[in-house]
């Protein structure tokens, strides 16, 4: 009779478990949980959703996306370096890594509503990435991005500069 609730309970514990494991939410990826619109005891509506509940993603290395007039895109190369500087702080800055080129030009989403600047402009993305450190940057925040051209001459132009 013992040796049956022992295997009862075993049971019990696996069936318990199984539950448990059913009703744990994991995250498909090593991330930080970035933004969270839903609290314990809420209700989650399931299906299709017009804004997702969870965003999730990775802090370490940080990635800025910047987007560059597609009429300077030519100058930008993978090997030219680039600085950022955060928005209202100009002397916290940090060196760039060039990560990729999304090399399919798009329109620009971002747009300031100046008078000078074109509806229509389009922007060629490209992707760097930084070490955070202890640099007061939070995920989404806008930066200034400069990066080096002086290398680049147009097309064109001769190699060892103007002839006089």
């Amino acid at each position: 009779m013992a040796d049956a609730k022992v295997v009862q309970a075993r049971a019990d514990l696996q069936a318990t478990q199984t539950n448990l494991e059913r009703l744990t939410v994991r995250a498909p990826v090593d991330g930080q949980v970035l933004q969270l619109k839903v609290r314990v005891g809420e209700f989650a509506q399931t299906g299709v959703l017009a804004q997702a509940l969870i965003l999730l993603g990775r802090v370490d290395p940080l990635n800025v996306r910047v987007d560059v007039d597609e009429n300077d895109a030519w100058r930008v190369k993978g090997s030219a370096s680039a600085v950022a500087f955060l928005r209202g702080n100009r002397e916290i800055k940090t060196p760039l890594k060039f990560v990729r080129f999304e090399p399919y030009v798009i329109p620009k989403t971002s747009l300031t509503g100046d008078s000078t600047e074109r509806v229509d402009t389009r922007v060629l993305q490209v992707i760097f990435s930084f070490d955070r450190g202890d640099k007061p940057i939070s995920v989404g925040q806008q930066m200034d991005i400069y990066i080096d051209a002086s290398e680049t001459k147009p097309p064109g132009a001769p190699k060892d500069g103007p002839k006089k």
